[in-house]
């Protein structure tokens, strides 16, 4: 890659080490949170699945509606967020009061 490449570049991505670390900390819990769900709703679906087709059937469709509901979650929550930023951005945080406990209801 040229340096006129690279300088361009850095006009889209963060080129600051510190912003990745501290970005880590928290991506790495959210990570490990989904894990973990995706992980439990697998092992009830694999005990569930001893009991016979209907029980494994049902227990497979519930866990389908709860991933619907947990995108559905997470996709109000990213909402909620950039309006909050934005407000933010505008160094007008008294509205951004009003997206942020939305999301925390």
């Amino acid at each position: 890659m040229s340096e006129n490449n690279t300088r361009s570049l850095g006009k889209y991505f963060v080129t600051d080490g510190s912003f990745y670390r501290r970005a880590m900390t928290l991506i790495i819990p959210v990570l490990l949170q989904n894990l973990i769900n995706q992980g439990v709703n697998m092992m009830d679906t694999v005990m569930v699945g001893r009991l016979g087709e209907v029980s494994i059937s049902a227990s497979s469709l519930a866990n389908q509606y709860y991933a619907i509901y947990n995108i559905m979650c997470m996709g109000i929550s990213a909402a909620g967020l950039v309006l909050a930023s934005q407000y933010w951005g505008m160094n007008e945080p008294r509205p951004s009061a009003g997206p942020l406990t939305c999301r925390c209801r």
